[in-house]
Formats: C-alpha cells, structure tokens, sequence
C-alpha cells in the first residue's frame, strides 16, 4: 500500500470556513481559530480527516509547528489535502511533494519493540511570527486482515485546551452496521458528569464548541482524570469484547498446539503449587522479552511453540507460551488484556479492544484466581505470596465472555522498611559505624532484586556509599558493601545490609546535631492546585527506624504523634533511654487519590508530616558517666581540702 497521496478531500467532509482570530488571546505562543475532527465508518473501514489553522505568536512556536509528524500502521495511508501560510493578508500554497518524506523510525527499538510504524513528516521551510498554517489531511484505515485495526471505531477528542481555540467542530458519519456510543465527559466545580448517547447505522453526529476555556491540568492528577472529553467507540460491551477476542485467537488455532516439555524444565509434579511457579519462572526468566509487533501481531499472540524454540516475545507471546503449558499438566488459566496507563478510568470509557496495551495471564486453581504478569524477572513468591500486580481493571479473554474485572489490592501490606544503626558507643572514634538495613516486599523485592542483579558489585558499593552520605552529612568509608542479607523467595521478601566507618568526627564535634530525615513522606505531594483531584504514589506501609547508641548516659524523652486521615495514617515517635535515640516513622495508605474539595485538609496533615521528616540527635550526649561522675566528685574533694587548707594558713599567717 502506497503510504500516503496528495488528493483532494472526499466529497463527505464539510468544508468549513476558518473562523477569525478576533478576539483571541495573542500572549499565547501559539492560537486556534479551528479544529475540525470529521470520521467516516463503512464497512470498508474508517476515515479520519483533520482540519487546522493556527496562527504563530511566539518564536517558541516555530520549530514544533514546522514540523508536520503522523504515525501510521500497516492498514492505514495518508491523504494529504493542502498545506497553506497565510502572511499579511497573502495565501502561500506550501505543499511541496519534495519534501515529504516517509521513515520508519522504530521508536521502541530501545525497549525491544519492532512495530512497523511508519512515520510521514513534512517540514514547512519559510515559517515567520505572525503566520497562520493551514493544513488538512485524511488518514484511511482499511478494515479486515487485522484483528482490531479498521474493524473497531475508537476516538477521544479533547475538548479543553491549554492553548486558544475559537471554534471546534466534532463530525461522525456512522455508514457501517453497528451503531457507535458517544460519551461526554465534563468537569466542573470540582465533580465529574458524563452524557452517553448511540448514533444508529445511517445517522451522523456533531458536536460545535467556541471560545473553549483554557485549560491546565496539574502534572500530579490521578491517571485515570480526564479534562473534558468526547469518546466515541463501537457499541459493544465488555464480555463481547472478551468473547470475539478469544474467538479471534482461537481461530488463528493458536491455542491448539502440543508443547513438548522434555528437556525445557523440570516439573515438579508431586506438589501441583510448586509446578504452576516452576513454569512461570520458566517463562519469565527463560524467555527473554522482545516484540516484533507489525501487522497482525500488534493484537495476536504468535504460536507457542516459535516462542519456546526461539526463546523470546512480547507480553503476548508469553502469556500464551505459559498458558499451553500450565494448560498441558492439568490448570486452566486465561489470556487477560491490561491497560497500564488508565488505571479504573477505563470502567467510565466505552468498552472497547482498543483501549488496551498489555497482556496477563489468569490462572485458576481451587476455586481462586491468580493474576500473574510472565514479563517479570527474578520475581518471588510462591503462589499465594505474589506481589500486586500495578493495575487497577482487567478483561479476562473467555469462550462465553468476561466482564471487566479489578484486580485486588493490599495497599495495608508492608512494602519498605528502612533501618538506619549509628554507634558512638565506643570510646574510639575510628570504631564509629553507620550501618543500614533495608527490608522490601512484594513488588519492591522484585524490582530490588532484578536491580541488584543488574549491576556489579563495585558499581553498587560506590552507588549506596553516595546514598549514604546524602542519608547522614559526615565522612564515610565503606566497611561492608551492600549485599543481600537475606532473600525469602517464597514470602518474596528482601534484605539487603550495608555498613560504613564514620570519620572526622572528634572531641571538636561534641556540640554538633547530627540529623536523618525521613524520606518516604515525599510519596505524598503537595499542588497550588485546587481544582482538581491529586494522586499520591504511597503504595504500602512504610518505616523508617533509627537507632543512635552513644557511651555516655543523656535525658530521657518519650514523643508520640499521630495523624489519621481518609488518604493514610502517619505514626512518628521519638524515644531517648539513658544511652540512646530512637526513631520511628510508619505510613500506611488509605485513598490512593485526594479529591479536590478535601485537598486543603490533606495538605494540612502533609506538612505537618513534613515538619516531623527531620530526625535530629547529637554527636554527643554531654552527660557525664560513673567514671566521670567519680573523677568530679575526686576533684570536688580536692578543692575543699586546698580551701581548707588555704584557710588554715590564712589564720596562722595572721595570728
């Protein structure tokens, strides 16, 4: 297929006149009098024409405007219509065929993604401060030969802008045989409404806007909130999803091959639990990732057996790889289809096969279900000890059809524990240490161990010894590298231990404050936004415990403060006992989101978390101990002797 055409647009669309730039805001770098979004569905597939003109503000504007860019598939062709600069009042036509060129950049070659994306750019040569472009194109995506492309509609149109826009226009013209479901989605006053409606085969739909507001969404709103929006989707639910999915793979006959086990992994087949983890460790340390995902394969799996003989895939790929085999000793398990960016926005979104990115795996055994991810390395756990996977909705792919599901969470679980030791017990100061004991769970053990194993030795010793001079302001030599203390694979649970000689420190040092601070409590962010919901990362219970030891007795003190609230509780406690500081701090998770109506109170707690997240102590107690006690009290006598003595001579001196 020729990849793109300059023609004509076809006689369907509508030809609109750009509205004026009167009135506009010319501050901004750049500004909008349209943007008209017009699609076609036919049973031959969907036509998508885009309409634009923009005026230039600002010289920050002219290389990214210059630079024309569209991404197109193996099904879809360009259509180009006309490129114009319009300069005092002067149209200039500025589609020239010479320099539009046609590259296959292969942009996720760094992530081991092969996805046959072709790119078509055009650069305007002559692009001045005060021109107006004027471009419009038509993108064709053929339908049949491709499981999603060209079969199922999908479309989001923003409908706020962080820019100028005088008039906006959204056009479909529903000619195929499914009806297509529209969804209007508006945020106002801090709460969320939705309109949903269905546009009949044979009907058309439009939407005009004008003077849209200018709209800035803070870079820490939840993933799943969406500025005002229009989407439109073939009408179809979930569980049909689900249902043709599955059909379309097992007509492919994909799921129909024998696996020869024999010489790839040994099977434990006395301890079924066991064998389910043996095979998918197998797939997920065994067959290393790598998608070639052009054509068909952006949405099918490829057979089980190229992948076992040739030890790579994608998501997939593996994911079908490791359900023939669990399949072949006796489990049944299900491919599952994942969104790795909406998290539960997508329950709000018309169902669709084209909202997804990834694929799982559903395993059932006993009357439970087991989500497991086989794109994971080095990751523990035995069955029921598997971490969280980092998604919030999924959709099982079934003969009979799945509803979307959400995958349980266990965000009270622990899943970091930090332990700082500090010793000036003893009475030479080269025997100081600083030692750190790091404790992680779940998900976190995964991604420490496949961290740790990652690189060498050396590198991390120099790597950790840095982090430990952020941690605590003073000289440090590496005594013992940081190295896996303990590693529970089966309750995926990681330690690592680390140790450091503190010099520098001397008798000059006895009025210094040392301090550690906490740093989990930067999890939860702070906005000058009230508008919008904010999201913080907290995903499990953490502590931060600090011990300092020192040879002589100091005061003692006992603090205590709590703080409870909807998104997470905070507990921080202070103790000194006669010859130590102890600290801790704990968090665990509530909300994972704050709505914008209760950000003020949770900003309140937050930055009086803040103010705790510096833990200070001293070098020195300052406390005498009994050997010190004792030689005082020598002195003490002394002196009074000397006095006495002083007075007798007085007396005897003068009489």
């Amino acid at each position: 297929m020729c990849k793109y055409r300059i023609t004509d647009a076809a006689d369907w669309v509508i030809q609109r006149e750009s509205a004026s730039f009167e009135g506009l805001d010319r501050t901004s770098p750049s500004e909008f009098a349209l943007v008209d979004y017009q699609d076609r569905i036919s049973g031959e597939g969907i036509e998508r024409y885009c309409h634009t003109v923009e005026r230039i503000n600002d010289e920050s504007r002219l290389e990214d405007a210059s630079l024309l860019i569209m991404e197109l598939n193996d099904q879809q062709e360009m259509l180009l219509h006309h490129i114009s600069l319009i300069r005092s009042d002067a149209t200039i036509d500025a589609l020239d065929p010479e320099r539009i060129a046609v590259n296959e950049r292969q942009r996720g070659l760094e992530s081991h993604v092969v996805d046959g994306i072709t790119t078509i750019s055009y650069s305007i040569e002559d692009l001045r401060v005060g021109d107006v472009i004027d471009y419009a194109y038509t993108v064709v995506t053929r339908a049949g030969g491709h499981p999603v492309h060209g079969d199922y509609y999908l479309s989001n149109r923003w409908l706020t802008w962080n820019i100028p826009v005088k008039l906006q226009f959204v056009r479909l013209l529903n000619h195929a045989e499914q009806p297509v479901r529209w969804s209007i989605g508006r945020y106002a006053d801090q709460s969320f409404t939705q309109e949903e409606g269905v546009i009949a085969s044979g009907e058309n739909h439009e939407l005009a806007l004008t003077d849209l507001p200018i709209t800035q969404i803070d870079q820490m709103a939840p993933p799943w909130f969406w500025p005002d929006f229009m989407v439109l989707a073939t009408d179809i639910d979930w569980i049909a999803v689900s249902r043709e999915m599955f059909a379309q793979f097992r007509a492919m006959g994909i799921w129909e091959e024998s696996l020869d086990l024999s010489g790839v992994v040994d099977i434990d087949t006395t301890d079924v639990e066991k064998a389910i983890i043996q095979l998918l460790r197998f797939v997920q340390n065994e067959v290393r990732y790598k998608s070639e995902s052009s054509g068909i394969f952006s949405h099918t799996p490829k057979m089980a057996s190229k992948t076992l003989a040739m030890r790579y895939g994608d998501c997939k790929d593996k994911a079908t790889l490791l359900k023939l085999l669990l399949e072949q000793i006796g489990f049944a398990a299900d491919l599952v289809l994942v969104n790795t960016e909406l998290d539960k926005k997508i329950k709000s979104l018309p169902p669709s096969p084209l909202w997804f990115d990834h694929m799982i795996l559903r395993i059932r055994h006993e009357g439970k279900a087991y989500f497991v991810d086989p794109t994971i390395k080095k990751q523990g756990g035995d069955l029921h000890h598997l971490a969280d996977l980092p998604y919030a909705c999924v959709l099982p792919l079934c003969e009979e059809g799945c509803d979307l599901l959400e995958l349980p969470k266990h965000p009270l679980n622990p899943v970091f524990n930090l332990a700082h030791t500090l010793d000036f017990s003893h009475e030479r100061t080269d025997h100081y240490y600083f030692g750190i004991q790091r404790t992680f769970y779940g998900h976190r053990a995964d991604n420490m161990r496949y961290y740790l194993s990652s690189k060498s030795p050396e590198l991390l010793a120099d790597e950790f010894l840095n982090y430990a001079r952020d941690d605590l302001n003073v000289g440090l030599e590496s005594e013992i590298a940081i190295h896996i203390k303990n590693d529970d694979i089966e309750n995926n649970r990681l330690e690592t231990y680390e140790q450091y000689r503190i010099h520098g420190l001397d008798q000059a040092d006895d009025n210094r404050t040392l301090e550690i601070r906490t740093d989990h409590v930067n999890s939860f962010p702070l906005t000058n936004s009230s508008e919008y919901p904010l999201k913080h990362e907290l995903d499990g219970g953490k502590s931060h415990k600090i011990d300092v030891f020192y040879r002589l007795a100091g005061s003692e003190t006992n603090e205590n403060e709590r703080i409870n609230n909807k998104w997470f509780s905070y507990r921080d406690e202070v103790r000194a006992t006669k010859n130590a500081y102890h600290f801790l701090t704990e968090t665990v998770p509530g909300k994972s989101y704050v709505p914008a109506g209760d950000l003020q109170a949770y900003m309140n707690d937050v930055e009086a978390m803040r103010q705790r997240s510096i833990n200070r102590f001293p070098f020195r107690t300052h406390q005498v101990d009994w050997m010190d006690r004792l030689g005082a009290k020598m002195w003490m006598i002394a002196f009074v002797i000397l006095m006495i003595m002083l007075a007798i001579f007085n007396i005897t001196k003068y009489q």
